[in-house]
């Protein structure tokens, strides 16, 4: 099962008992990991160019 079905059925769980605060956990790491890479990807034209289409779609989710 992939990473993404995995933290998506943690999530429902979280939201369905109402425990918001690990609900939100996800989305903090993957906020942490956007910023990581847009930090060290600077001066890097191969890496820019690897990362350009799914970075976007991050920072959509966060």
């Amino acid at each position: 099962m992939p990473v993404r079905q995995i933290a998506l059925i943690n999530l429902r769980r979280h939201a369905y008992v109402r425990q918001f605060k690990p609900a939100r956990a996800p989305a903090h790491m993957l906020g942490a990991v956007t910023r990581d890479i847009t930090r060290k990807r600077a001066g890097r034209p191969k890496m820019v160019e690897a990362l350009a289409p799914p970075l976007p779609l991050a920072r959509r989710v966060r």
